[in-house]
């Protein structure tokens, strides 16, 4: 705290990753999903013994973190960085819940073109991550054949495939196709189950529960013996 007497912010020590330039009026990756980045990465050393992490000299984005979103500037150095491959964001924070009503929480995929459908996108989650789960069980299992998840609201889908390891996504908006992006097939999925057993953690401790709770939790079982067995 070193002794201030503002208690209102307060800054987390400098993470450094890499980052390709953005143009003007091009997303850029905001603190929140740089951090689930970076964390979900860790997960996946942990969990699966695929590191992500790399070094890097060039375009590294190096920053304090702040509490507030803050869009981080970019700088030349050396740095330990973190790929910009694409990820499925899960705002476990935004997570509401009512008896007898769906589970609502910020889910959307972040690639190097931009978040899809877009940054803070609020949707059924549970039921999302239930489909996402089924597409990734169903791709790895036919070795590649694609499918679809859908938004629950909007015209916003993703394909999902997959060659040599590694998953490759399909942005849809109206049936026409305005983004792609790929990732790993290791560290994706291991960020994916940790994310999505961290939002079913969170419906219990609030005592929410419900059938697609339960189908979700089951194909996180699945798609977890099934990377085992790759």
């Amino acid at each position: 705290m070193n002794g201030s007497s503002d208690s209102s912010s307060f800054e987390i020590p400098t993470i450094r990753f890499l980052c390709k330039q953005h143009r003007p009026n091009e997303y850029q990756p905001t603190a929140v999903d740089l951090s689930r980045h970076i964390f979900g990465s860790i997960s996946s050393i942990i969990g699966t013994g695929i590191c992500t992490v790399s070094a890097f000299y060039g375009q590294v984005a190096k920053s304090t973190l702040r509490g507030n979103n803050d869009r981080l500037p970019l700088y030349e150095e050396y740095a330990w960085t973190v790929g910009t491959e694409t990820f499925l964001t899960v705002d476990v924070g935004t997570l509401e819940v009512r008896a007898g009503g769906p589970a609502i929480a910020g889910i959307w995929l972040v690639t190097e073109s931009g978040a899809f459908p877009e940054a803070g996108w609020s949707d059924f989650a549970i039921v999302i991550l239930g489909w996402w789960a089924s597409a990734l069980l169903n791709t790895i299992r036919s070795n590649g054949v694609q499918g679809r998840v859908h938004f629950m609201d909007g015209p916003y889908a993703v394909d999902v495939a997959m060659s040599d390891g590694i998953l490759h996504f399909r942005l849809i908006s109206r049936d026409r196709e305005i983004g792609t992006g790929e990732a790993a097939l290791g560290p994706f999925v291991s960020a994916f189950i940790s994310q999505s057993r961290s939002i079913l953690h969170t419906c219990r401790s609030r005592e929410w529960w419900c059938a697609d709770a339960d189908t979700l939790e089951s194909l996180l079982g699945e798609l977890k013996r099934e990377m085992a067995q790759l």
